[in-house]
């Protein structure tokens, strides 16, 4: 939307994902031979990692394994096919990427890891690293995640 509709928007606040997926075409290959020679052991597979706290990952696979097989797999699949990073260089709203740990694991090195994953060409880029979380932050640091997004949209509107 934001893309796609920038008039539209004055703020763009990104969490733990990237303008691009870093699948190659055999990784996607593999990942469809998994989800269906034994779709329940790769869910659980991926998602019993997602996070530090157990009670998170327990929560993803329970989640995961009640959505339509069908429909997940194709939404993981097609996830593969993204790359927004040709668009970066005509957003120029204010962009906010939250990451956990798992996202941007060294402290210091946020912007190696972020021109990584695609966001060189952003043109007004902001970030903050949560510490010990994984890929669900809204889950496991929820309070801290609305203090974070809270802070910078006023730190904007001081602009």
């Amino acid at each position: 939307y934001a893309f796609d509709y920038p008039a539209d928007v004055q703020r763009l606040i990104v969490i733990d994902a990237g303008p691009r997926q870093l699948a190659d075409p055999q990784q996607k290959a593999e990942v469809a031979a998994a989800l269906l020679d034994d779709y329940d052991r790769f869910v659980a597979s991926r998602f019993l990692a997602v996070s530090p706290d157990p009670r998170i990952n327990e929560l993803a696979v329970d989640l995961a394994l009640r959505t339509d097989s069908t429909t997940f797999a194709s939404l993981l699949l097609s996830s593969f096919d993204w790359d927004l990073t040709a668009e970066l260089p005509r957003q120029s709203v204010p962009m906010l990427v939250i990451g956990s740990q798992a996202y941007l694991p060294e402290q210091g090195y946020e912007r190696h890891y972020l021109e990584q994953y695609g966001y060189g060409a952003a043109r007004v880029l902001s970030f903050k690293r949560v510490e010990k979380t994984g890929h669900y932050l809204m889950l496991e640091k929820p309070t801290l995640l609305a203090s974070v997004i809270t802070v910078w949209v006023r730190q904007e509107d001081l602009k």
